[in-house]
């Protein structure tokens, strides 16, 4: 018994280890992820892991950048009570990429469109697999809605607020950034580092880290000359400026 509880003991120490070495080296000395306030932009929410943007787009309506990972939309729902708005006030969500912990809370907001990079739409309804390492070995459940499709460079107007799309493929086909005003949300494209450097997004989620970065060389060519006072990402705290994004651009 004692041998057999010893090569089992072992096995999992072969399996654990290298797990938690994976996620040091994936998460670690990243930029803690809180709510923070945008003024008179709105504000970003921090539900569990990742974030959802919550804007404010006039007349007491309301815009999201992601819907959380929370089907029960906890973080969410308070973030509207305290505003004293409901989810029928929500009248859009702009869906950074597709993966679960980013569409989860779209499902409570019965009135507002949703949109979504048309690239992505197929890998959102689970019709073809994402090929990042983890997700490729995840299933993907229908989510219920069909968002809008839309495309790099779009602007689309929602209330008093213009949004940009850029497309930025490698994180997913469709993953996307949103410019709105002077503030950027960036999804899962980068991370910020604890020290304030961008880092590109894992490659264990992503489909494509080649791609990425060079999606991400694109959008600093892109925005070149632009004022960015604050880059918002999926599952970091917020950077002042573009700098990240430039320095990554060089």
């Amino acid at each position: 018994m004692k041998k057999v509880l010893a090569i089992v003991l072992g096995l999992l120490v072969v399996m654990v280890v290298p797990i938690v070495a994976l996620g040091a080296v994936t998460f670690g000395g990243l930029a803690p992820l809180e709510d923070e306030s945008l003024g008179d932009l709105g504000e970003v929410v921090q539900d569990g892991y990742v974030s959802i943007g919550l804007l404010d787009v006039g007349e007491g309506k309301l815009a999201l950048i992601d819907a959380g990972g929370d089907k029960d939309g906890k973080a969410l729902l308070a973030a509207l009570t305290r505003r004293g708005r409901n989810p029928e006030d929500v009248v859009a969500v702009f869906l950074t990429h597709g993966h679960p912990d980013h569409v989860a809370g779209v499902h409570l907001l019965r009135k507002a469109t949703t949109h979504l990079i048309g690239a992505e739409l197929p890998y959102l309804t689970g019709e073809m697999k994402y090929r990042g390492p983890l997700p490729s070995m995840m299933g993907v459940e229908d989510p219920g809605f069909r968002p809008v499709a839309i495309a790099d460079r779009d602007r689309i107007q929602v209330g008093t607020r213009t949004l940009e799309v850029f497309a930025l493929p490698g994180h997913t086909i469709g993953s996307a950034a949103y410019l709105v005003g002077d503030v950027l949300f960036m999804g899962d494209a980068a991370s910020l580092e604890a020290e304030g450097a961008l880092r590109s997004g894992p490659w264990l989620f992503s489909d494509d880290v080649d791609q990425q970065s060079a999606s991400l060389r694109s959008l600093a060519r892109a925005l070149a000359g632009r004022t960015i006072k604050k880059m918002v990402f999926g599952h970091t705290g917020s950077a002042a400026s573009a700098a990240p994004l430039e320095s990554f651009g060089r």
